[in-house]
């Protein structure tokens, strides 16, 4: 058995709760509700912020 870290981010216009791709890195695009969002990355978890 294996297993992976899968982080996650809050969508800031949905609340939905986004998988990140492995090797996502902050200043990285995502896209949720139609809209694109930044990563950011502090205190060690994943955000996403409006554009």
């Amino acid at each position: 058995m294996v297993a992976t870290l899968a982080h996650r981010v809050s969508c800031p216009g949905c609340g939905q709760l986004v998988t990140l791709l492995d090797g996502a890195k902050a200043g990285d695009l995502i896209e949720c509700c139609g809209r694109r969002y930044r990563l950011t990355f502090e205190y060690g978890a994943f955000a996403a912020e409006v554009l």
